[in-house]
This record gives C-alpha cells, sequence and structure tokens, in this order.
C-alpha cells in the first residue's frame, strides 16, 4: 500500500522542501520564478531565523515561516496560508515593515536598509480585483504610476487561481 504524499500546504511539510538548507536549489528556483532580482543574488543564500524580534515592550511578536537573505543582504519572508485569517493584509506590511526596522538600529544611517521582500501563498483567494495567480507590490503613485521605492515588496501567489493547463512560465512549472 502506497503513503499518501504529504501535502506541502502545511506549514511543517513547506517548511521541510523549501527552509532546510540541503534543499536550497528548491528555493532558489522558486524565488527566481517569483522575484525579478539579478541571478548573482542567489549565489549565497542564508536562511535565517524566521522570529521578528520584540524591540520594546509589548511589541507584538512575529514568526515567518521562512525568512533568508540574499547575497546583498536582501531580506525574504516566504509564507504559506491555509486559511484566510482576519487583518492578513495589514499583519503581512507590519511583518515586511518589521524585516525593515530590524536592520538598523541608533546611530545608523537608512543608506544601509535592504530590501525587504515578503512572498505571501495563500491557498485561498486573497486579491479579488485580480484574475491573475501571481501578483506583486511596491510603493507607488497610483495615478502618474511613479514609483516612490521599491525597498518593499509583497507578492502574492493564489494556489486556486492557477491554471490547471501550463501557462509556459516558470512559475506555473
Amino acid at each position: 500500500m502506497e503513503k499518501p504524499l504529504l501535502s506541502p500546504k502545511n506549514d511543517l511539510i513547506f517548511k521541510l522542501i523549501f527552509g532546510e538548507h540541503k534543499n536550497t536549489d528548491i528555493l532558489i528556483d522558486f524565488l527566481q520564478a517569483i522575484l525579478d532580482i539579478p541571478p548573482e543574488e542567489y549565489s549565497h543564500i542564508e536562511i535565517v531565523d524566521p522570529h521578528l524580534r520584540q524591540i520594546a515592550p509589548g511589541d507584538k511578536l512575529g514568526i515567518l515561516d521562512i525568512k533568508l537573505h540574499t547575497k546583498s543582504g536582501k531580506v525574504i519572508d516566504i509564507d504559506i496560508q491555509a486559511f484566510n485569517v482576519a487583518n492578513l493584509r495589514e499583519r503581512v506590511v507590519y511583518y515586511t515593515s518589521k524585516m525593515i526596522t530590524a536592520q538598523i538600529g541608533e546611530g545608523d544611517t537608512y543608506e544601509n536598509i535592504k530590501k525587504a521582500i515578503t512572498i505571501l501563498i495563500t491557498d485561498f483567494v486573497l486579491i479579488t480585483d485580480s484574475e491573475e495567480y501571481h501578483n506583486g507590490y511596491v510603493l507607488h503613485d497610483p495615478c502618474s504610476g511613479s514609483t516612490f521605492t521599491d525597498i518593499i515588496e509583497v507578492h502574492t501567489l493564489e494556489l486556486p487561481k492557477v491554471p490547471q493547463k501550463t501557462d509556459r512560465s516558470n512559475l506555473w512549472n
């Protein structure tokens, strides 16, 4: 009797696939399919402690599924969410902001801040005003299309929107 495959949508299985140093080749393939960053960024990937530190008493604790640094210091969070919980968008913005504020302290200069990227994989439809299964967001003016900064980047990957037949993209594969 064959054992059933464990679902990669399960947090533990997801972390075993993408969060283990021995599987960085799988992780890099996944990141390259989603992110538009130079290939040399992946020459040194460091999976780090996923806890977002509490700086002051009463700070909210944040624990990411997978947190990593690229060669130049970009900070990437990859999270999978099986259920649509209240205020998920706000939580994503909060966690991404914490990844930025954790980079500098008193006396440090703002030029030391590296890009913080969140990739949120959902097993439900989160973005109702787009039919795309992958959406990417940065801070920009919706009227002019001018980008204010790309230091914060949020990507959503909504599994229910992935087409059954290939769209011939690296991400679909």
